[in-house]
């Protein structure tokens, strides 16, 4: 708790994650400025009924947000929906946990030294005693904004939930994350089939379809 008051004191962002805290010490956390729980609800001890721990501390704390890997393996679709319904689009940061193999298809690739397999768009550690578990991800955030709109989220939330959020979360809402005078002219445009047409980054056309 003292880290947490100290890094917030030098103007850091702390996240909540990988954690077996009770709803006790998440309180206290989030006096001290931790506000924000990543890659929800993922390295998070499994919601219990006699034991609910970070997952429904999460969900019904106020001014808690949550970021999460909306690729339909880390969390299932129908629990993306109870984080949507309990969280909404301010509440909700898509991300992508990207590891390096994204974008490059199924294969065998080394990242940190550790091989990992990438099958169907999921990936493994190889070998070692945790082999098989999920290693990051190889989704994009515009994957992720296809995936929440078929559960039902409407594309302007979920279009925030892939900028506005996010930026807001992390402190950089005033430069960052939506199209207002005075902030990045970073933008892109999709398509009806959310394909990328047009992207500028820093007022600079790099792509124009």
């Amino acid at each position: 708790l003292n880290l947490i008051r100290e890094l917030i004191r030098r103007g850091l962002r702390v996240f909540i994650g990988h954690t077996q805290a009770e709803p006790v010490t998440l309180d206290l956390a989030f006096e001290a400025g931790a506000r924000h729980v990543t890659h929800f609800p993922n390295a998070l001890d499994p919601l219990h009924h006699r034991r609910p721990g970070a997952v429904a501390w999460s969900l019904l704390r106020e001014r808690v947000t949550m970021d999460c890997i909306a690729d339909f393996h880390h969390v299932d679709p129908l629990m993306l929906r109870l984080i949507y319904q309990c969280k909404g689009a301010s509440g909700m940061a898509l991300i992508s946990d990207a590891i390096r193999p994204a974008g490059m298809g199924d294969g065998d690739f080394t990242v940190w030294n550790t091989k990992i397999a990438v099958r169907d768009g999921v990936t493994a550690l190889v070998d070692g005693p945790s082999a098989g578990a999920i290693a990051g991800s190889v989704i994009t955030i515009r994957q992720a904004m296809k995936n929440v709109v078929s559960l039902g989220v409407p594309l302007h939330e979920a279009v925030k939930m892939a900028s506005l959020t996010p930026a807001r979360v992390t402190g950089l809402d005033h430069e960052l994350g939506a199209l207002e005078a005075g902030k990045r002219a970073d933008l892109i445009s999709l398509d009806d089939e959310l394909e990328v047409g047009l992207v500028v980054r820093g007022g600079e056309v790099l792509l124009r379809r």
